[in-house]
Formats: structure tokens, C-alpha cells, sequence
């Protein structure tokens, strides 16, 4: 993968490249967007750069030549100074010393501070990436917080993460921010049309239902994404014009399993998103599902502005509840949705 083959991120794929270009690495990044946009694909990209044996040779600038055994290594995550950190079940977790480590149990941060700390086996540095860096509980945090304050000269850190807000202050500020931004429609479009190779119709349904997520777009199924995006709305609908009875018959095995139930959250907090901008006369062009303008328009119009926001901040904090600290996701939507109705009740 090289920095030449991220789409729709022109803006980080520019800040990055002058980084390298003028020999100006942060020892640390913090990559910040929306779920699935190229976070993780764009750090194995830097990865890429800096490992690769023949930069520049194939493409006479500082990006990945792609084709030597460096960089098809760190495609196929087999680099030995390339390391990345997932979480293991809902957590990024400490973890335990390698000697201590069972096989089968996936690195966790005392892995990555045990590689931050020697030397790098076949390149010059070391890049190594804590993905979802949101999920770390806090002992994992507080750990890797003593690497980035001290960090070893030949060693990159690359956090991806849904928020900065949602990591500890103290590791942001030690962090050089880079955000990402949701997929544009028509790039969506393009790059279904070019991978998947669906008829114009069909790229159209899929990137409108995508959400700017280009994971959404390349191997979701219409049907699928259309029924989460109807079940959002119904849930939307009975927050806003529900009774109690209601609202807890509709979310009754939303939290089964909890990835669903994250991700009709962001599904939610992307109508909410064209709700607001509906609620405060913003053209539809600018919305993210411009297709269910009418639809959407009628829902609102008998709710307050200030309930759509309440309404948009408070999944916020539940998807990061569900997320970080194991919040149970049909409580957590049942208080979401009640709280909304009350609060549309009484008028805002």
C-alpha cells in the first residue's frame, strides 16, 4: 500500500507526505475520523514508506515503491518493525510479558512498548500502531502513556481513534493530530463502480447508504444497509413521537450483538446530523442521506432543534459508553430514547 493509493483523504495524504518529504516525523500520530474511512489502511501506508528498501526508485518522490519484500511484508503484516495492536474481545488491554504471553492471545501494549524498546530487526525505525485506540482500558493507556512521553528516536506511534475526546488528554497532547474526514459520495461511487464493478444504479444506492464509510461501500449488501438505515429511522421516530411502551417493544434485541447496536448508532447520528441541518434550513445537498429529504423533513418538523441536539450529543456518548467501558447497549438505548421523548414532550 502506498500514500499515492488512499482515496478521498487528499488533505492527511498531503500533511504526511511533507512530514517525510522534510525529514519532520512526529514521534507519535493520532489518527481521528469516522469508522472505516482509511485510518488503519493510511498508518500501514506510512508504514510502507518507511520501511520500503527502494523509495522513490519506482515513483521518483518519497512514497512506498510498492513492489519490494519490505513493503509486501507490511501488506501482509508479516514485518517484523511493523507491529499493530487490536483489541483483544471489547478491550485493548495490557496485557502480558511476552514470556507470559499464551500463543493464541492476540499483542497487546506491554508487547508494544517491549518494541519500542529495542532495536529495529531489518529497517531504520519502527512503526508501530494501536488500532481503535479508543478501546484501550485504562491500565493500557497509562502504559503507553510512559512510552510516549519517553519515546526511542527510530520508533513511530500511530493511534487511530473515533475521537481525540475519546482517549486521555495527556496522550492527545503528546500526539500530532491528523483528522480524517467521511467519504464523499461520489468518491464512494468511483471506487465501487472500479472494485466491485456494480452497474450506475447500484454504486448509486450503496455509496448514498454508506455513510462515508468506504468498507460500508465495497462489501456491503444494498439490502442490508437500506433495512439498518430503516430501523435507524424507526428508532429516531420513536424517540421523538413514541410513548414509553413503545420505545421499549422497538429496542428489545437491539443490543444483540453489540456491533449492531454500535452500528445502528452511527447510522442514527448520521440522520441526526441531516436532521440538524434540515431544522436550521441547510440545503439537502449537504446532507448525508440527501435521498430521505422528505421523509425526514416530515419526522422533524414537531421537534425542537434543541432535542435533535440533545439527542445527537447523548449518542454520542453512548456509542463511546458501548464502545470503551462495556456499557450494556439495550439500556443504554432504552435511556436514550426515553430521555428524548421526555424531552419532546415537554417541548425541548
Amino acid at each position: 500500500m502506498r500514500l499515492a493509493d488512499i482515496r478521498g483523504q487528499d488533505r492527511v495524504v498531503s500533511t504526511i507526505g511533507r512530514d517525510i518529504a522534510a525529514g519532520t516525523m512526529a514521534h507519535a500520530y493520532l489518527f481521528v475520523g469516522p469508522e472505516s474511512i482509511g485510518k488503519f489502511t493510511t498508518a500501514s501506508a506510512v508504514a510502507s514508506v518507511l520501511l520500503c528498501e527502494r523509495k522513490g526508485v519506482e515513483s521518483g518522490d518519497k512514497d512506498a515503491c510498492g513492489v519490494c519484500v519490505a513493503c509486501g511484508k507490511v501488506e501482509t503484516g508479516t514485518h517484523p518493525d511493523f507491529i499493530v495492536i487490536r483489541r483483544d474481545g471489547q478491550f485493548i488491554k495490557i496485557g502480558e510479558f511476552e514470556a507470559d504471553r499464551k500463543r493464541e492471545e492476540p499483542p497487546q501494549i506491554r508487547q508494544l512498548i517491549a518494541a519500542a524498546n529495542r532495536k529495529p530487526y531489518e529497517g531504520p525505525v519502527k512503526v508501530l500502531v494501536v488500532d481503535e485506540a479508543h478501546r484501550m482500558n485504562s491500565s493500557a493507556a497509562n502504559a503507553l502513556l510512559t512510552t510516549l512521553e519517553e519515546p526511542p528516536g527510530d520508533t513511530v506511534v500511530i493511534l487511530t481513534a473515533t475521537t481525540s475526546g475519546s482517549l486521555p488528554r495527556t496522550i492527545v497532547s503528546r500526539s500530532r493530530v491528523v483528522r480524517f474526514q467521511a467519504l464523499q459520495r461520489q468518491q464512494l461511487e468511483t471506487e465501487i463502480r472500479r472494485v466491485r464493478g456494480l452497474e450506475e444504479d447500484e454504486a448509486r444506492l450503496l455509496a448514498a447508504f454508506s455513510a462515508g464509510r468506504m468498507d460500508l461501500a465495497l462489501t456491503g449488501a444494498p439490502e442490508e444497509m437500506v433495512d439498518r438505515l430503516d430501523r435507524a429511522l424507526a428508532l429516531l421516530e420513536a424517540g421523538i413521537t413514541g410513548g414509553t411502551e413503545e420505545i421499549l417493544k422497538i429496542v428489545t434485541g437491539v443490543g444483540r450483538p453489540s456491533e449492531e447496536a454500535e452500528a445502528l448508532l452511527e447510522v442514527l447520528r448520521f440522520i441526526l446530523r441531516d436532521a440538524i441541518l434540515l431544522r436550521s434550513n441547510v440545503s439537502s445537498e449537504h446532507l448525508m442521506y440527501e435521498e430521505l429529504h422528505e421523509k425526514l423533513n416530515h419526522l422533524i418538523q414537531a421537534c425542537p432543534l434543541k432535542t435533535l441536539e440533545h439527542m445527537f450529543l447523548q449518542s454520542g456518548a453512548l456509542l463511546q459508553d458501548i464502545r470503551v467501558r462495556n456499557v450494556n447497549p439495550q439500556l443504554g438505548w432504552e435511556s436514550l430514547l426515553l430521555d428524548s421523548c421526555s424531552m419532546a414532550t415537554v417541548g425541548g
